[in-house]
Parts: C-alpha cells; structure tokens; sequence
C-alpha cells in the first residue's frame, strides 16, 4: 500500500532546474536510501516530500501531483540546524509528531474527567479526540505474536489483548418475567476476541458494554416467559 507519492514533479531554483519530471513512491514499512552526488536533488525531494517546498508540474502531458494515503506523518531532520544549540536530535524528530502528541495528552485528561463524571458530554469529546488521534496516524496496526520492533519514544503499544476464551461473572441482573414476577438471575459470559483494535478503539469500556448488552438480551428473554417456564428452562 502506498503511503505518498510525487507524480511528474519538478523543482526549479532561480530559474535552473533541481528536479525535473519525478515519480518518487514510498509504500507502507519500506526503506528507502536516496545516493547521489551533492547538488542532485536529494535534499529538494525530501523537502517536497515533508511539505516544505512546493513543487510544479513537470514537462509532457502526465498527470501531476502529490498523493496521500493513510494520513503518513513526515519529518524532515536537517543536515546543520541553527535553531537553538541546545536543541537534541530527539526534539527534532517529536516535532513531527507535535500535535499527535498534544493530541494523545488531551485524550489522557480527557479519559480522567471521564472516569470521574460519566457524562454523555465527556464520552462526546474522549471519542472526538480519539477519532483525531486516528486520523493523524496514532494508531499504526495491529502486532500478533512473534518478534516486533517500535521506535523508542515514538511508538507505545497502547493496549495489550488477550485473544483466549475468556469468562466473566456478572453480578445478578434484575429481570421481569411475563406474569410480572420480579427476580434476579446470576449470569457468566463465554467470550473472545476478534478484533483486538475494534477491542481497544470501539467501546471506552467494552467489559462493561458486554455485561450492559448481557442484561439487555436477558431482559428480553425473561420477559417473554411465565415464572415456571423460567425455572424450567434455566
């Protein structure tokens, strides 16, 4: 899958062509080493490639442009930088990812006024920014098992899912049957994961989505049978 591609790029200074008729491709998880003598291009592509230089059409009739996919996060390291001495690599490198970061602190505050007041419209703005965070590239995929590799400050596994069987005691549910009996019924949930980003990303609490959606088909059932057939069909 490719992630941004130049399509009939040119790049012109002072009139003297850098780049002329490029068609440059970066897919998912590839590595890419540019080689050429100074004064080629390198620099310039990469520049085009951030979003820090413009680039033109080239010559001919070929479609031009530059396509995205995936939302890519780029950052461009300068070969000498002048900004401040005191400025590490580190710093460089989280600026391309500023506002995922501010992002991702203002879903952990979020998460916390959540947890202590459950309003509708608490849930409303957790799930906003968690929608932003996604669409800015916070979440890269999914890792089974075996051997991985995550870039030291940049990547985090954010949840870790058990994908066993699993079970789960809920407390007895109040239920109603037909003939209006009152009565509480002990319930235990077989369940597994299938999806562990629907699992982290989908529901803020997917336990308690589980015990909600448990009480309410069990609600259902119970209200279309008599007492004695509830007692008889446990």
């Amino acid at each position: 899958m490719q992630q941004i591609s130049i399509v009939n790029g040119a790049v012109e200074y002072d009139g003297i062509p850098v780049l002329t008729q490029v068609n440059f491709t970066v897919r998912e998880k590839e590595k890419i080493a540019l080689v050429g003598r100074n004064g080629c291009g390198k620099t310039t592509l990469l520049k085009v490639l951030a979003g820090l230089l413009e680039c033109e059409r080239g010559v001919g009739e070929e479609n031009f442009g530059i396509f995205k996919s995936g939302n890519p996060v780029v950052g461009f390291l300068k070969q000498t930088s002048n900004d401040s001495p005191e400025k590490t690599m580190l710093d460089e490198i989280l600026e391309a990812y500023a506002e995922l970061l501010d992002v991702e602190k203002e879903m952990e505050n979020a998460l916390a006024l959540l947890d202590s007041d459950g309003s509708e419209q608490n849930a409303r703005i957790y799930s906003n920014l968690r929608e932003r965070f996604e669409r800015l590239g916070g979440y890269q995929g999914t890792w089974g098992v075996g051997l991985h590799f995550k870039v030291p400050f940049i990547d985090r596994v954010a949840k870790r899912v058990l994908l066993k069987e699993q079970v789960v005691d809920f407390a007895p549910q109040p239920v109603i049957t037909k003939d209006n009996v009152t009565m509480r019924i002990d319930t235990v949930v077989y369940f597994q994961i299938t999806d562990p980003k629907l699992f982290a990303y989908g529901v803020e609490n997917p336990i308690m989505a589980i015990e909600n959606l448990t009480a309410t088909t069990l609600r259902n059932i119970i209200g279309d049978l008599e007492l004695d057939e509830t007692l008889t069909s446990r």
